[in-house]
C-alpha cells in the first residue's frame, strides 16, 4: 500500500511563527491545565495545511526563558494558560513589558491569568482586569458585543471543528475586522434609538446588531477588582456574560468577560518638510485642498497586542469549538496576521 501524501500547503504559506504556552503558577493552580496545553497544541498541528499563517506552540513552566530577552523574543505570542501569583520576578517582568511594548509581541491569556502579579500596574492594565471573586460555577448567558472582530468572527462560523474558519478573507488579504462598511454605518445610523416597548433608552452595552449572538456556557464566572473598562480604558470588549442568567455577579449590565486591546502605538508619519512649509505658508493646508501625507504605520512598527478570556475554567472548554475558535482568533490577531 503507497504511503500517503503530506497534505498540500496552502498556495502563499507563510513560515510558521513561534508561540509559548507558559502555565507557571504560584497561587492557584487550575486543572485545566494540561487539557489546555493539548488543545492549543493540537490546533496548531491541526491549521498548519488550512491556513496560510502557521504557526508552532511550545509549552514550559520554566521562567528563566524570561531572563534573556533574545530567547524571549523569538516568540511571537505568548499564551499565559491558567498563571497566577506573581511567577515572574521583577526583572523578567520587565523583559515582559518589552517583549510587549518594544518587540510588539502579542499576550494571549486564559482565565486564571488576571490573578498573576495583581500588584504590577502594568500587568493589571495589560491584562485588563484583576480577579477579585467569582460564585460557584453555573450556566449563564454570553453575548458576542463584537462579531465582527477578527477574535470572535471565527467563533459565530465554527461549527463543528475549531480548524475549520474560512479562507478567503486572509487569503485576499481582508481580515475581517471592526470597521463597519460605509452601508452599515449608514443603517447603524438610521436604526431607533428607544427600546421596543417605547419608554426607557436601550442599553449601551448592547451589541450593535441584529439579530443578536448569544449562547449559553458553564464556566467560573469572575469578578475583577475594577471594572475592566477602568482598569484599562483601552479594551475593546468582545463578549459580556448577562448576570440577568446567572447569581453572584457585581458588574451590572455591563460585565465583560473578554477583550482586547493594542499597546504603544508608534506615531504616524510626520508630514514632510515641504507640507508643513506650504500649510504654514497661508494659513490650512485643508483650506487649499491640499494634506500633509500620513502613511499607515505597518504592523511591525507598532507595540504589542493582547487577548484576555475569563473563560475556560473547565476542561470541557476546550473541547468547545467557540472557545478554541476565539483563542485561534487571538492568536492570529495578537500574532498581527491581521
Amino acid at each position: 500500500m503507497p504511503p500517503k501524501k503530506a497534505p498540500k500547503k496552502p498556495r502563499g504559506q507563510n513560515p510558521p511563527f513561534k508561540v509559548l504556552i507558559f502555565s507557571r503558577t504560584t497561587g492557584y493552580r487550575h486543572t485545566s491545565i494540561p487539557a489546555g496545553i493539548k488543545a492549543i497544541q493540537n490546533l496548531a498541528s491541526n491549521i498548519s495545511s488550512t491556513t496560510r499563517s502557521p504557526f508552532t506552540a511550545d509549552a514550559t513552566e520554566d521562567p528563566a526563558i524570561f531572563d534573556k530577552p533574545r530567547t524571549l523574543f523569538a516568540y511571537r505570542v505568548m499564551i499565559l494558560l491558567q498563571t497566577s501569583g506573581d511567577f515572574l520576578s521583577p526583572s523578567q517582568l520587565t523583559n515582559f513589558q518589552n517583549f510587549v511594548e518594544k518587540k510588539g509581541g502579542g499576550v494571549v491569556a486564559i482565565h486564571c491569568a488576571s490573578c498573576g502579579h495583581p500588584d504590577s500596574e502594568w500587568y493589571s492594565t495589560m491584562i485588563g482586569g484583576v480577579f477579585s471573586n467569582h460564585p460557584v460555577p453555573q450556566n449563564g448567558t454570553i453575548t458576542v458585543v463584537d462579531p465582527k472582530h477578527a477574535i470572535t468572527i471565527y467563533a459565530t462560523m465554527a461549527n463543528e471543528e475549531p480548524a475549520l474558519f474560512p479562507e478567503k478573507d486572509l487569503a485576499q488579504n481582508k481580515p475581517p475586522g471592526p470597521e463597519l462598511t460605509p452601508r452599515e454605518k449608514r443603517m447603524l445610523k438610521r436604526k431607533r434609538t428607544i427600546s421596543e416597548d417605547g419608554d426607557n433608552p436601550p442599553n449601551p452595552y448592547k451589541p450593535q446588531t441584529d439579530p443578536e449572538i448569544t449562547y449559553t456556557c458553564h464556566d467560573e464566572w469572575y469578578n475583577f477588582r475594577l471594572h475592566p473598562r477602568q482598569q484599562a480604558p483601552n479594551i475593546h470588549v468582545l463578549l459580556t456574560v448577562d448576570e440577568s442568567t446567572y447569581t453572584g455577579g457585581t458588574h451590572g449590565p455591563d460585565h465583560p468577560i473578554a477583550w482586547c486591546q493594542e499597546f504603544a502605538l508608534t506615531p504616524k508619519t510626520k508630514p514632510k518638510k515641504d507640507d508643513r512649509a506650504f500649510s504654514n505658508s497661508r494659513g490650512s493646508s485643508s483650506a487649499h485642498g491640499r494634506k500633509p501625507v500620513e502613511k499607515p504605520v505597518p504592523l511591525s512598527e507598532r507595540g504589542g497586542r493582547s487577548f484576555y478570556t475569563a473563560l475556560g475554567h473547565f476542561d470541557e472548554a476546550y473541547e468547545d469549538p467557540r472557545f478554541m475558535s476565539q483563542l485561534m482568533g487571538a492568536i492570529l490577531w495578537t500574532a498581527k496576521v491581521f
